[in-house]
């Protein structure tokens, strides 16, 4: 839940980065770019670091404070809601006493980068098919906003954004710098070849109009009478939306270097990692477990074996629908 109201957080400064900037763009385009044809590519908004601050808040809340301005203060101003944005006092404990000091979330062209205390973690990567193929889903999916979102996910890959989200610290913590700016993204650069995958999965399974899947030739229906129930079947409603949306097949497949997702052999945003990312997070939820109020020792070395295995596997699942 916290990295889903801390991407919120950063979206929604995106959009004001951008209206901004476009806000303050010159009316007549020869002025800016004389004798060529202005289109998504000719765009570029780089923002300057912002720094965030989580604050006491009311009602056993912490909330973000941006430029001295806290979130009940611009919900007040403004009319906005900005609940999204506050966690609960009882996480907020929980990230200070696993020395989570501060967060970073950088946004530009080769995807949403994140560092927790400067360390890299998994990221979202994308280019500009990726996120074409993305726009185009969410209107065939009738999403909300979907016909807007087609026109401005390509413009806002033009948008470059760091925040920095300081969490309160504890007593007595040894202050973690801040990513050196100068030190780069860390982006992966190609998938190393595995040549001995911990795993090796090459499955192809096809779904009827009824939402049940069918592997080597043999549907699952089979298998109803023994176990109760059709293993893996889905809603028949889902399938017709797949297939309203042109969704004909689906895939997914691990690297080295992440874990890829393909519509219609098309591919969308992928997580990128390298071993080195993967060791980060690991660190990151031992810390976290470590200060919880029950630790679970064995249990965080089950999932450390079972990620770094993960990112040594080659596993590649393919979905026909109808």
């Amino acid at each position: 839940m916290f990295h889903r109201r801390v991407v919120s957080f950063v979206l929604a400064v995106v959009l004001l980065g951008l209206l901004a900037g476009c806000a303050g763009a010159p009316t007549d385009a020869g002025e800016m770019l004389e004798g060529a044809a202005l289109n998504f590519d000719s765009f570029t908004l780089r923002l300057p670091r912002i720094y965030a601050q989580y604050v006491e808040g009311e009602e056993g809340y912490a909330e973000p404070a941006v430029w001295g301005m806290r979130a009940s203060q611009l919900e007040s101003w403004f009319g906005l809601d900005l609940g999204m944005l506050k966690i609960p006092q009882f996480y907020m404990d929980l990230l200070k006493a696993s020395d989570v000091q501060h967060i970073e979330l950088v946004h530009n062209g080769a995807g949403l980068f994140a560092y927790v205390n400067g360390k890299a973690m998994p990221y979202v990567a994308w280019d500009a098919e990726s996120v074409g193929l993305a726009a185009e889903l969410a209107e065939g999916f009738g999403v909300s906003s979907g016909d807007l979102m087609t026109r401005l996910l390509p413009l806002v890959r033009h948008v470059g954004l760091g925040i920095v989200v300081q969490m309160p610290l504890q007593a007595g913590a040894e202050i973690i710098p801040y990513r050196d700016l100068a030190s780069g993204l860390m982006e992966t650069t190609a998938a190393p070849e595995i040549e001995e995958p911990e795993a090796e999965l090459k499955l192809a399974m096809a779904y009827d109009d009824n939402g049940v899947p069918t592997v080597w030739g043999m549907s699952a229906e089979i298998l109803q009478p023994m176990i109760g129930y059709t293993p893996g079947q889905i809603d028949p409603q889902y399938i017709a939306q797949l297939k309203q949306a042109g969704v004909q097949r689906v895939a997914v497949q691990t690297q080295g270097d992440g874990l890829f997702f393909f519509v219609n052999d098309r591919p969308l945003p992928n997580v990128a990692w390298s071993k080195e990312h993967l060791v980060n997070a690991l660190d990151l939820y031992a810390q976290v477990n470590e200060a919880s109020w029950v630790p679970n020792e064995a249990f965080v070395g089950m999932v450390r074996e079972l990620v770094l295995q993960m990112g040594n596997s080659d596993i590649l699942l393919i979905i026909d629908f109808p």
